[in-house]
């Protein structure tokens, strides 16, 4: 985390945080104004300032070595928009709003993205794109070379919202940006621009997301509407009327499962069949989407949003006549020393490895270390009794990685991951980033010290 403080008349400080709220380093700003920031996979913070430099600093707040420079069109004109993920950054120049970008932190080097047709300066029109051959309907804008006229002022464009489609997560395998701007929203690529058109009377896109593995993209419209389209525009997913005539603050996706939207004051998850839930938002607050949730960072706490997985639902829902309920009551009733333990292991004995499975991932998901022992109980109490052919591994791959998880969610460590954050992150990674051996330092994960 992050936090930018004004030192009075002076330069402002900005001081890097863990997950659990612990100061880890702190710098004096001494350059100009930022345009954004954010965190790349190895967990360096990335600064992008208005002139479009980009420095790197490490979490205990030393500037690291390397730089990123987008070229002196970008440094004389400024940055206008700029959207950063893990691996990359995009941005928009304010007078000509040319798309850069920079896929690959490590060794970073920017590239000139297609000029995008009626919005980047020196592109033609949509519709003059549309009657050029090979753009049939005008939705594969070819990109155009600037005319080297010079910049020139463009009308109805005032600001654009940008989001990104991984490279991993695209079908081309490139990077996509989604560019939303006068009154349309455009796929554009190294090569071309492509005019995805919303729907009639939606009008533009105020706010745009991607989810999680780049399969939805949600978008606030200016008739007050949140749409989730698939990613490549050709079906709307779900509607939902926010009868707002505001553009929220924020926008991001909650796992796969719903879409928050932030304004002042309030935040609201909409799911996908008209469901949605109402929250206080006051005071300054930023929304992290995960692979399974929505992490909400306010000045006094971080907060986990996300949906009751199905193994959860199956032991602690009120009245389940599920095998995994019906075998974590067997279990207790077996602790207890009732002999009605046994009539129930008989009752699911034809689903009694399902109820195992389930107990074992339910205490993966489950945050209450306790529960998490219980349920790893009530599956060795129901292993003893399955076909032999039951996954021998299974408990002890999960048990080691509810160890580590445990370990890493102190608040000495600091890093909150869930067990689905931690396959989609995998453990060599997690092991392999600095901040983890940095911060566990004697910790013993599994009886051994990291």
């Amino acid at each position: 985390m992050v936090a930018v403080r004004g030192a009075g008349l002076g330069r402002p400080v900005v001081r890097l945080f863990s997950a659990a709220g612990v100061e880890t380093g702190s710098f004096l700003w001494e350059k100009g104004g930022m345009a954004g920031w954010g965190w790349s996979a190895e967990q360096e913070l990335v600064i992008v300032e208005a002139t479009g430099k980009v420095s790197f600093y490490s979490l205990q707040g030393v500037r690291l070595p390397k730089e990123l420079t987008f070229g002196p069109e970008v440094e004389s004109e400024g940055v206008g928009a700029v959207h950063i993920w893990p691996d990359g950054i995009v941005l928009m120049s304010a007078l000509t709003q040319q798309l850069w970008a920079s896929v690959g932190l490590r060794e970073p080097r920017a590239s000139r993205l297609a000029p995008v047709p009626g919005v980047t300066a020196g592109a033609p029109s949509a519709a003059a794109a549309a009657a050029r051959p090979g753009t049939p309907g005008g939705r594969d804008a070819a990109a155009a070379v600037a005319t080297g006229t010079g910049p020139a002022p463009l009308a109805g464009v005032t600001s654009a919202q940008l989001a990104v489609i991984r490279p991993e997560e695209s079908l081309s395998l490139c990077l996509e940006v989604l560019v939303a701007a006068g009154g349309a929203v455009w796929v554009v690529d190294e090569r071309s621009a492509t005019d995805q058109r919303l729907p009639p009377g939606a009008g533009g896109a105020a706010a745009l997301a991607v989810a999680p593995g780049g399969g939805f993209v949600a978008a606030f419209c200016e008739d007050g509407r949140l749409r989730v389209f698939s990613s490549d525009f050709g079906r709307i997913i779900s509607e939902f009327d926010t009868s707002s005539a505001v553009a929220p603050l924020d926008l991001a996706w909650c796992g796969v499962d719903a879409v928050a939207l932030r304004w002042e004051g309030l935040l609201l998850l909409a799911g996908p069949y008209g469901d949605w839930l109402r929250l206080p938002a006051s005071g300054p607050m930023a929304l992290v989407s995960e692979v399974d949730g929505l992490r909400v960072v306010t000045e006094a706490t971080h907060m986990l949003l996300r949906r009751v997985a199905e193994p959860l639902l199956q032991v602690y829902r009120p009245g389940s006549t599920a095998a995994a309920a019906t075998l974590w009551d067997a279990r207790d009733l077996y602790d207890s020393g009732s002999a009605r333990a046994d009539r129930l292991l008989r009752e699911i004995q034809p689903q009694l490895q399902e109820a195992v499975e389930a107990c074992i991932e339910a205490a993966g998901l489950e945050l209450n270390v306790p529960r998490q022992r219980a349920l790893m109980r009530a599956a060795a109490f129901g292993r003893a009794f399955v076909p032999p052919f039951f996954p021998p591994l299974l408990m002890r791959e999960a048990a080691r990685k509810l160890r580590v998880l445990n370990v890493v969610r102190d608040a000495a460590v600091g890093i909150p991951l869930t067990m689905p954050q931690l396959e989609a992150l995998t453990l060599p990674v997690l092991v392999s980033r600095g901040a983890f051996k940095g911060c566990l330092g004697q910790k013993r994960v599994g009886g051994k010290k990291v």
